[in-house]
């Protein structure tokens, strides 16, 4: 199941270990789901593509990142996994948000 938000433009597949119920209260932006317990399907990824693997802190896609590589995958994991990318992104808006504030001021 791919996330519902628009796909991202760096050209990398997302792809999500998280359980499917985790999934789905959020996820990178075009991300697919293919949790531990479906492991099998990673084999199916086109193997054209630059493949982001994460999890929630980035540590079991570590690992993750490295099976892919050994059978041939262009695959990396994200660091610090989503809760980081999540921090960040929280960062990024708040200081947006404040820069526009201090714009009006």
């Amino acid at each position: 199941m791919a996330n519902e938000a628009a796909p991202p433009e760096d050209g990398l597949l997302y792809v999500d270990l998280r359980e499917p119920y985790t999934f789905q209260c959020g996820s990178l932006p075009g991300a697919v789901n293919i949790p531990l317990d479906q492991l099998s399907r990673l084999y199916d990824l086109p193997p054209d593509r630059r493949i982001c693997v994460f999890c929630q802190a980035g540590v079991i896609s570590e690992d993750i990142a490295e099976l892919l590589r050994e059978a041939g995958y262009d695959a990396f994991s994200l660091e610090g996994g989503f809760r980081r990318w999540l921090q960040e992104k929280a960062a990024s808006e708040l200081n947006l948000h404040r820069d526009e504030a201090d714009a009006e001021s």
